[in-house]
């Protein structure tokens, strides 16, 4: 099985397999670069790939599910459309990623680096993230083409009407997207309590129980 590179088609490594799962574990284990490697609509499911040089490399449509990516170099890699299913980016370097339309669940960004990564799918709002190592400069599309901004885990807050989500200057209140400072609908109150909580300020959680 060949593993062959997204930019020209040159071959990065061949191993004696059938899959292109065992040939890329195989490839991380004999020290490989394997940037800008061309893995689109692979499947990946559990493959081990901590410590992998994957730079630039394309995922699209890939199947990631269960894979260890613990400590690999991911810069500006394609991972649209792919699979991260319990997908572990620990310890990961994964800046300046393009996630759009990935879906997630139980997926490990524990001290990961997403800082400029880009994403779309909802389902990423319900990970995770305090522990990330850093989400500057993130963007959020929300439905495909509105720009949420955002350097700080998402705020969400579910128990009301409309499931309510703060990211960055904006908030999204199911499916309607508003900018921060210019709603004024019946949760306000309710948001300005909560973020005030969060930046530290006790004395609003009973002006919140009020509300």
């Amino acid at each position: 099985m060949l593993i062959q590179s997204i930019k020209d088609g040159g071959v990065i490594y061949e191993g004696p397999f059938r899959t292109i799962k065992r040939t890329a574990e195989q490839a991380v284990r004999d020290g490989v670069n394997l940037s800008f490697a061309d893995f689109r609509k692979a499947d990946l499911r559990q493959a081990k790939l901590d410590g992998a040089r994957l730079s630039g490399a394309c995922f699209w449509g890939a199947d990631l599910s269960g894979a260890d990516l613990c400590g690999a170099y991911l810069h500006k890699s394609d991972l649209r459309l792919s699979r991260c299913e319990e997908t572990c980016f620990a310890e990961s370097a994964a800046s300046a990623c393009d996630f759009r339309g990935a879906n997630f669940s139980k997926t490990i960004f524990t001290d990961c680096d997403l800082s400029a990564s880009r994403f779309s799918c909802p389902t990423f709002l319900e990970q995770e993230l305090q522990d990330v190592r850093s989400l500057k400069d993130c963007i959020y599309y929300h439905h495909g083409e509105q720009e949420c901004v955002f350097s700080a885990p998402p705020l969400v807050i579910k128990g009301m009407q409309d499931r309510i989500t703060v990211l960055g200057e904006h908030i999204l209140i199911g499916s309607a997207y508003y900018g921060l400072q210019d709603y004024t609908g019946p949760y306000s109150a309710a948001i300005s309590a909560i973020l005030r909580i969060r930046e530290g300020n006790f004395s609003d959680i009973n002006a919140l129980l009020m509300v």
